[in-house]
Order: structure tokens, then C-alpha cells, then sequence
């Protein structure tokens, strides 16, 4: 996998490819530029903040 890339280090997953981090309950998602910290949900993509 070289477009996928994942690193699974003790409940820690990082997803290379559209850029998506989870660590442990926190979601990182870099393509639309989603971040979800354990119920936060903060959406730039026109900015909407929820």
C-alpha cells in the first residue's frame, strides 16, 4: 500500500491518502477539512462550525 499508508500504533490509526488522523475518539479528516475531537465537530468548508 503506497497511496494508502497506514500506521496502527496502539489504537492509533493515520490514513495517508485523503489525510485522516484518528487518535483514539478524534478524527482528523484533511480533504474537506473535517476535525472531530470526541463530539466536536468543526467543518471548514464554507465555514460551518457546528
Amino acid at each position: 500500500m503506497s497511496s494508502g499508508q497506514v500506521q496502527m500504533v496502539s489504537g492509533q490509526v493515520q490514513m495517508v491518502s485523503g489525510q485522516v488522523q484518528m487518535v483514539s475518539g478524534q478524527v482528523q479528516m484533511v480533504s474537506g477539512h473535517v476535525q472531530m475531537v470526541s463530539g466536536h465537530v468543526q467543518m471548514v468548508l464554507g465555514q460551518v462550525r457546528k
